[in-house]
């Protein structure tokens, strides 16, 4: 059966355990809502997924939350470029409301780091606004956006469980995990993470 390993980085604090769990359907990491890394090291975790037709090994790399203590960026990116022979995709998580300055910085260098513009097709942006209860889809839409701003990414697609995944770098606000629309959230991000791409590895 295929592997597909993925990378998955972002801030301290911004949910990146809680979105493994989610998409591996059990509790393989331990998450808590705070500013500290709970993870501290890397670590991988794999699950059998099948969603639409594709089955394969789904195997998440989780990473330590930047600006967590102790975390530095550049040595999340040696790490990630020594311990594995290739990672097929990322997914790059941020919280609602918590995007600090030096997050900015550092999520700015991963992009460059998986050469997002020219590997549109391998990487993903989540916002997780999992937390947040009753925030309409066009709010959260253009909460993203200007985030996506912030970040001076240009070319992206905004995503919703009912738009087709695009050729540009997709970008998804993720539900709260009570609204029945947060599984089919989930459901698009593993048809993302499994489908084929033909540019080069990030």
């Amino acid at each position: 059966m295929k592997l597909k390993r993925v990378a998955v980085v972002g801030p301290a604090g911004s949910g990146r355990s809680f979105l493994i769990n989610s998409l591996l359907g059990s509790k393989h990491v331990e998450h808590a809502v705070r500013a500290s890394p709970v993870t501290l090291d890397i670590s991988s975790h794999r699950d059998v997924v099948e969603v639409n037709g594709r089955r394969a090994v789904l195997e998440l790399v989780d990473t330590p939350g930047f600006c967590g203590q102790g975390v530095i960026v550049e040595e999340v990116q040696r790490d990630l470029k020594t311990k594995f022979k290739h990672i097929d995709k990322a997914v790059i998580v941020i919280a609602k409301g918590r995007l600090e300055p030096t997050d900015k910085n550092e999520i700015r260098s991963v992009l460059q780091f998986l050469d997002y513009k020219n590997n549109p097709e391998k990487i993903m942006i989540v916002m997780n606004d999992s937390r947040e209860k009753g925030t309409n889809q066009q709010q959260k839409e253009n909460d993203l956006s200007n985030v996506l701003h912030m970040l001076g990414v240009e070319d992206y697609s905004i995503v919703n469980s009912k738009t087709q995944m695009p050729p540009l770098l997709p970008a998804l606000s993720l539900s709260n995990n009570e609204d029945k629309i947060f599984h089919s959230e989930i459901e698009m991000i593993q048809e993302f993470l499994l489908k084929e791409t033909t540019t080069q590895d990030p």
